[in-house]
């Protein structure tokens, strides 16, 4: 039982800080990149939103399910800790609040970060290239721009998560 909770911690809190690295990647590095071929090298905004839509379908392919076994971690150590399994009682708490922040990324995206996305994923399924659009199109840095903020302050939600999880583990 001890080693099972001892793997059930180091899941939880580098799960939790590997997922929100994994998804602040994307706002710290994709975006601005999307965001430098769009206003200086002239690249299309339909073009440009079909790369988003990749590089958000291979993050929901990938994080729920990190968010669900890391979440299922530190739900196992609050539920171990509440029945006093080698676990101080009052970490209770703190393992269910590392649960809550870190799958907190999923109402977060579907709450503050829906209408965004079905924005940049109507753009991604539009025809044409360079020739069908203007060179630059303030719309689409907009939405490309807020989403990036969105994206990383959702990023925060595991970090957050992680780090009390690991206050838990070490109280």
């Amino acid at each position: 039982m001890w080693s099972a909770i001892r793997i059930a911690q180091v899941v939880g809190s580098s799960g939790a800080v590997w997922l929100s690295g994994n998804i602040a990647a994307v706002s710290m590095f994709t975006v601005p990149a999307i965001r430098q071929a769009h206003s200086q090298d002239g690249v299309s905004s339909v073009v440009l939103a079909k790369v988003w839509k990749g590089v958000y379908e291979a993050g929901k392919a990938l994080n729920p399910p990190v968010a669900a076994a890391v979440t299922s971690s530190f739900a196992y150590l609050a539920w171990s800790s509440r029945v006093g399994v080698r676990l101080p009682k009052n970490c209770s708490q703190l393992y269910g609040l590392a649960a809550l922040l870190t799958i907190g990324i999923v109402p977060f995206t579907l709450i503050l970060m829906a209408g965004t996305n079905n924005k940049l994923s109507a753009r991604a399924k539009r025809q044409g290239g360079a020739a069908s659009v203007p060179a630059y199109d303030d719309e689409f840095a907009k939405l490309i721009d807020r989403w990036g903020i969105l994206n990383f302050c959702r990023s925060l939600l595991p970090l957050f998560g992680g780090v009390v999880g690991l206050v838990a583990t070490l109280a």
